[in-house]
């Protein structure tokens, strides 16, 4: 039982740190995460799974942990604490928790306010060593030759898994967030990022007290970690919010045009492929039955030839 029971809760762990750690990387990679800037609706339900992802994988971990503790105390009848606690196994399920519980209380305080440049890169290199630690209690610390290359392998493949794994998941997240059913116009403009729901709600104008008062109300939106207390730097915090939205709304125009290319571009692919299944089929279809009337054909052939030749004797075969 406690061998099924250890099972479940491996592939429970690899299931929830994968969720952390792809979420982070779909936060800084797709989403575009900086830092000093406070989270904006999706950015803030990613940071959310994030946390509860990692905490699941702390509790599991420890799980794990009393698991092989309460197995080894019923097998020899005592509790060896210290003992299993100096084993590759307990000390590497332990810096796991660890690990794991530092990052669902970043993740958690970054949903927040504006994090720092420091936060996402300690949520970032915690994310990683918790799924790349899963290699030192793998096979590959079994084997006596070629073991520092092997953990290795085995580390990035895990990596390599839980990025694409976890994205996957809070691209699903992010669609069902995004698309909620009987959600209003205005909700959907609040649920975009500072910058544009500024762009949205402030119209634009060419006079020149209603373009400062939209800059105004951009810089305000954008609710910098560190508020502006001189006027350089309430201008560069207007500046810097005014190009991160041209930079946002070109990137977004971009996107948009590939993605509209690449479906017509499939669609004339599918298109071509299936009329080329349809013909090829025709053509087999129509080279075998060809076939067969030759086969029939000769047989008919060799039938009366026969039969021509044994006919004055009066014998048919």
């Amino acid at each position: 039982m406690a061998g099924f029971v250890d099972v479940v809760l491996r592939g429970l762990i690899l299931v929830l740190t994968s969720v952390a750690l792809g979420g982070v990387v779909w936060l800084r990679v797709v989403l575009r995460a900086e830092p000093y800037v406070k989270p904006d609706v999706p950015i803030a339900v990613a940071l959310r799974a994030i946390a509860v992802a990692a905490a699941g994988a702390a509790l599991a971990q420890a799980a794990i942990v009393l698991v092989g503790l309460g197995a080894i105390a019923h097998a020899h009848g005592t509790w060896p604490v210290a003992a299993f606690f100096e084993t590759t196994f307990a000390l590497t399920a332990t810096a796991q928790v660890m690990l794991a519980a530092t990052v669902a209380v970043l993740a958690a305080a970054m949903t927040r306010r504006a994090a720092s440049g420091a936060m996402w890169t300690a949520l970032m290199a915690a994310a990683t060593l918790l799924v790349a630690s899963s290699a030192i209690v793998s096979h590959a610390v079994a084997r006596v030759e070629w073991r520092a290359a092997l953990v290795a392998l085995d580390a990035a493949h895990q990596l390599a898994v839980a990025v694409w794994v976890g994205g996957l998941a809070h691209l699903v997240l992010y669609g069902i967030a995004d698309e909620r059913p009987g959600e209003t116009e205005p909700h959907r403009v609040w649920n975009r990022p500072p910058a544009v729901r500024a762009m949205l709600a402030v119209p634009a104008t060419t006079s020149g007290s209603d373009t400062s008062d939209r800059s105004f109300a951009i810089a305000n939106s954008t609710k910098c970690a560190r508020p502006p207390t001189q006027s350089a730097a309430a201008t560069w915090c207007t500046a810097s919010s005014v190009a991160s939205v041209t930079r946002h709304s070109s990137r977004a125009t971009a996107w948009l045009t590939t993605a509209d290319d690449a479906t017509s571009s499939v669609a004339l692919a599918v298109s071509a492929v299936q009329s080329t299944r349809d013909a090829a089929r025709r053509a087999i279809v129509r080279a075998s039955a060809l076939t067969i009337a030759a086969r029939m054909m000769r047989a008919v052939a060799v039938s009366a030839n026969v039969v021509s030749k044994n006919g004055p004797s009066g014998h048919v075969p």
